[in-house]
């Protein structure tokens, strides 16, 4: 009986940071995941956007952060590793997506320019992307 709890222990003690790690890698993966889903989402609007108007139909493109949210998760159903939404927009009063997990949107009105941050969360470096109609310039944040 002794020692099959000394087993038991000593795999436990092995196995737990491992589990940890994976847990952390896979938590990683969900940040980076929706943020290169958002970058893509966003000129894929831009994309639709631009069509439509060549068809002399009307734009759809969202005209705030909130309005952006939605479209990069409809159904509210994504949530960040840290928990609450996954998709926040840029805001003082959200929690700190360093610690959630969160990408964050932020849309300028006068450009057209939409941002999307990964934080810097767990051992991912911090980046944002700037996507316009025309262009995506993706910066490491310093």
């Amino acid at each position: 009986m002794m020692i099959t709890v000394g087993i038991i222990g000593v795999l436990a003690a092995v196995g737990l940071p491992a589990y940890q790690g994976y847990i952390e890698t896979a938590n990683m993966g969900k940040v980076n995941e929706a943020y290169q889903h958002a970058i893509t989402t966003v000129q894929r609007e831009f994309s639709k956007d631009t069509t439509r108007a060549a068809l002399g139909l009307p734009s759809t493109i969202p005209l705030d952060e909130a309005a952006w949210v939605v479209v990069l998760d409809p159904r509210e159903q994504s949530v960040a590793p840290g928990g609450g939404r996954i998709y926040l927009v840029d805001s003082e009063s959200n929690p700190d997506p360093n610690v959630t997990g969160a990408v964050t949107v932020k849309f300028d009105t006068e450009t057209g320019e939409v941002q999307i941050h990964r934080p810097s969360y767990k051992s991912l470096v911090a980046y944002t992307a700037r996507i316009t109609r025309n262009s995506v310039d993706i910066t490491k944040d310093t």
